[in-house]
């Protein structure tokens, strides 16, 4: 079955193993796209940065499932009275340290685990680093050739992974290896679990209440070679395509851009970007398509989000991160 599994993704996904010497063939023309930015007045630079080291194909890799609207329920998040103008979790010690996937298009475990390990920090004001390889290794949630968020949650709620048991053990007992590998982990290794996950209605203000009510979400993108060599700025390309990419919004600004931006956390290292992260406009390059968030609710205080020590409450802290 786990072979059986691989060779589906393999078929499904958008990114694909390319041999070494091809890999120089696949990289970007810096120059003609700081030509091409230029040209078209978009408001970001390109450059070299991590993500350059790769092709596309071995960056790339997430694969949404054709029924995925029929396949899952969808939540509307509480109303919360308006929405601000910005938010951002950073400004709330609700993100985890950058990390960087390499060239095994794995995406969409780094999205996984991104919004886990948020929600680990909102709510036991603990920073855990979980282990992406374990969902490349160890469960059918995808692989080096892609994946999705949506089956990689559902492992760390009830589904078993190949040795019979849910959950996702540390980065420290399980580290990345950025390669398809055989399952190797302790069967008494501990497992960190969610409570729920669900999906959000495609809609910005449903995406924004959900980002406030649960913390950072998951969602795709179309990553293209603009994309790729982004190293800062506003990233407005008009240049849509099927999306191919996972990566986690932790917050938005309407006042920036034409009208508004996301912050986007990437899995391509902290060079990459604006130290790991992107400002792109609403809807550029199809960002915020498939977009899911995960619940952890504690046994002691359940739906409370815990307090960063430099503010006094929580009511304290909402309004700092807007």
């Amino acid at each position: 079955m786990r072979h059986l599994m691989r060779g589906m993704w393999a078929i499904w996904g958008i990114a694909g193993l390319v041999p070494s010497f091809l890999v120089a063939q696949g990289r970007p023309d810096i120059e003609a796209l700081r030509q091409r930015v230029r040209e078209k007045g978009y408001t970001f630079e390109v450059g070299p940065n991590p993500a350059t080291a790769y092709t596309l194909e071995e960056l790339c890799g997430t694969t949404v499932p054709p029924d995925f609207d029929q396949r899952i329920k969808k939540a509307a998040p509480a109303e919360a009275g308006p929405i601000p103008v910005s938010f951002d979790w950073r400004k709330l010690e609700g993100c985890t340290p950058i990390k960087n996937q390499g060239g095994c298009g794995s995406c969409w475990a780094f999205a996984t685990m991104g919004i886990v390990e948020s929600q680990y920090l909102l709510h036991e004001g603990i920073e855990l680093d979980f282990s992406e390889q374990w969902l490349v290794s160890c469960t059918d949630a995808g692989g080096c050739s892609g994946g999705w968020y949506g089956a990689a949650l559902n492992y760390l709620i009830a589904e078993p992974d190949y040795l019979g048991k849910s959950g996702a053990p540390l980065e420290e007992i399980y580290p990345y290896e950025a390669r398809d590998a055989d399952c190797v982990l302790a069967s008494d290794a501990m497992r960190y679990s969610i409570t729920e996950w669900s999906g959000i209605q495609q809609d910005i203000d449903a995406m924004k209440r959900a980002i406030m009510s649960y913390g950072p979400i998951a969602v795709t993108v179309y990553s293209n070679d603009l994309f790729q060599c982004y190293v800062g700025g506003i990233f407005n390309a008009h240049e849509d395509g099927a999306t191919n990419h996972a990566v986690v919004l932790v917050g938005w600004d309407d006042a920036q851009g034409k009208e508004g931006i996301w912050y986007l956390r990437n899995s391509w290292g902290a060079g990459w970007g604006e130290n790991g992260y992107m400002r792109i406009e609403y809807g550029r390059n199809n960002v915020g398509l498939s977009p899911c968030y995960a619940v952890l609710t504690p046994e002691n205080e359940p739906n409370e989000l815990h307090v960063p020590s430099a503010f006094p409450s929580l009511s304290a802290a909402m309004a700092a991160a807007a």
